[in-house]
């Protein structure tokens, strides 16, 4: 990381950064003026409370308590949403050079948050195994994307400390959702845990996508008409 920082060009003109009071405000104030990115990091905020704790720490309870198996289980549940990860990798390289980012996005959020409720129910190994490939290619899709859109819609003097509220958002809420999610294993056991958390997540995006429609259009310049006008110019025209 130091040497690819070193071989980084250097810019041309020296920013003057503000105290740390101000730059934090100036950052909090870029993120959460926008209405699209306010509504990301709304998303980012729910995957990391009740989406991300079903995967980092539930897995093996669902292995011996959901689908009565041992370390074998365990270990295919883990390859499998490995799989799905190194897939969403792929498929990242051609949907991050979209212009519109926010369709993507959101069905990699729907479709993670849906196959985390269904895992949740799920008593099946081979229907597991399937929702596990399944949630690891759309979480990554989803994360992978929301930086993407963070950093190119943050001017230079900005990136580092938007991506540093794109970090509290999502992974600062792993804790809180960790206990969380303990208390709902305690009353309904690991199965039951993990469906409430993925249908939070889900009947939270809908709701947040019907409020903030313009989360659909993460990636454009301001409205539909700027991803259009990139896209289809004929058709803007």
């Amino acid at each position: 990381m130091l040497g690819v920082l070193a071989l980084m060009p250097q810019p041309a003109v020296r920013v003057r950064v503000a105290a740390a009071g101000g730059a934090i405000r100036e950052a909090l104030r870029f993120v959460f003026g926008q209405r699209s990115l306010a509504s990301l990091m709304l998303l980012l905020f729910l995957a990391g409370l009740f989406g991300t704790p079903p995967v980092a720490f539930m897995i093996p309870a669902l292995a011996r308590f959901q689908l009565h198996g041992g370390a074998g289980t365990l270990g295919a549940l883990t390859a499998a949403i490995g799989l799905g990860s190194v897939l969403g990798s792929v498929a990242l390289l051609a949907l991050a050079r979209r212009t519109n980012k926010g369709e993507p996005l959101l069905a990699g959020y729907l479709l993670t948050a849906a196959a985390v409720a269904a895992i949740g129910l799920s008593s099946s190994l081979a229907l597991s195994l399937v929702l596990a490939v399944v949630g690891g290619f759309a979480g990554v899709v989803f994360v992978g994307l929301s930086t993407v859109v963070v950093q190119s819609a943050a001017p230079d003097a900005l990136r580092a400390r938007a991506m540093a509220i794109w970090a509290v958002t999502f992974v600062g809420a792993l804790p809180f959702g960790a206990l969380i999610t303990a208390g709902l294993s305690a009353a309904l056991g690991p199965g039951g845990a993990v469906f409430v958390d993925g249908l939070v997540v889900l009947v939270g995006g809908l709701a947040v996508i019907g409020l903030r429609p313009q989360v659909a259009w993460l990636g454009c310049a301001a409205l539909p008409e700027a991803c259009l006008a990139a896209t289809a110019p004929a058709l803007a025209a």
